[in-house]
């Protein structure tokens, strides 16, 4: 029988030192002590911000949750993050390719739309409005 890997609690993850790199805990059990993911840049709502406590982590996903890809994000796990994202209470991920230029937009009905310049990303899940796709790659 194989060996269990060595798991950590968010809380033992919160005590390592800090070396200059940014650390995300993944993959543990199925329960919240075991998984901690740090996204590119993440927005929550002003109700659900003042909402945390100052001393813990966000419960559940940010309602958008915006990654950079990089050599380092394989495109399986771009789409895993973006599942994981929208099924713990994300409302939008959205993947930002820098070397094609698009955003690639996932809903939690399970659709994504890829944007590119000059089109806007509507913002209507967030109160209406637009962003340009020129404004996020500049």
């Amino acid at each position: 029988m194989a060996a269990l890997p060595n798991l950590i609690t968010v809380e033992q993850f919160r005590q390592m030192p800090d070396d200059g790199r940014a650390y995300e805990l993944h993959h543990g059990e199925v329960v919240a002590e075991f998984d901690l993911r740090v996204a590119d840049v993440a927005v929550v709502s002003q109700a659900r911000h003042d909402g945390i406590d100052p001393d813990d982590n966000l419960r559940g996903a940010p309602e958008l949750v915006i990654e950079v890809k990089s050599p380092s994000n394989t495109d399986r796990k771009l789409r895993e993050l973006a599942s994981l994202s929208l099924a713990n209470g994300g409302v939008e991920c959205w993947i930002i390719d820098i070397e094609s230029g698009s955003v690639t937009v996932s809903h939690r009905d399970g659709s994504s739309l890829r944007y590119r310049a000059p089109e806007t990303i509507p913002l209507a899940a967030f109160g209406g409005g637009e962003l340009a796709i020129v404004e996020i790659l500049s």
